[in-house]
């Protein structure tokens, strides 16, 4: 996971430990400074990036095929969404069609709902969970094969 800019505060930080219920213990971190450098970094690492933003160039989550060897998941602020700049280098921009007056989703909602596309899509949920074994930590093999972008951008006012 990769915790760019002001906000999310970078671990290890009372409110992640409190809110992730312990998971920080078992989820590998890296913190960058800006959007920008956490883009660069996934880059020179082959990782697509893709940004959840809606667009007249979004395409819909549920029709776009997700690589298998890994994606980043760029997230926004839930007022003004991802800085407009980085929409213009990531490799593709995904939406969640939303039906009525709203036209999106809050960040934590959004989020859960691709994640779980991209796990559907690379046979993750497939498995047959053993209810008697608890889930964490993330099996290894998910480790590096997957990591999601989580954005400076989610605090109104934070500057690149």
């Amino acid at each position: 996971e990769f915790s760019p800019g002001f906000s999310p505060p970078p671990p290890p930080h009372p409110k992640l430990l409190k809110t992730g219920f312990s998971s920080m213990e078992h989820v590998p971190t890296r913190h960058f400074e800006s959007t920008l450098a956490a883009l660069v970094t996934l880059r020179e690492e082959g990782i697509p990036v893709y940004a959840m933003e809606t667009t007249q160039r979004s395409r819909n989550y549920a029709h776009v095929p997700f690589p298998p060897h890994g994606v980043a998941l760029v997230l926004g602020n839930e007022e003004v969404g991802v800085d407009t700049a980085i929409l213009d280098l990531v490799d593709e921009l995904i939406e969640i069609p939303c039906l009525g007056y709203k036209n999106s989703l809050n960040v934590a909602c959004a989020c859960s709902a691709v994640t779980f596309e991209v796990l559907r899509q690379w046979g993750d949920l497939d498995a047959t969970i053993n209810h008697d074994q608890p889930q964490l930590p993330i099996p290894a093999d998910w480790i590096g094969t997957w990591e999601l972008a989580a954005l400076k951008d989610i605090v109104p006012g934070v500057q690149e």
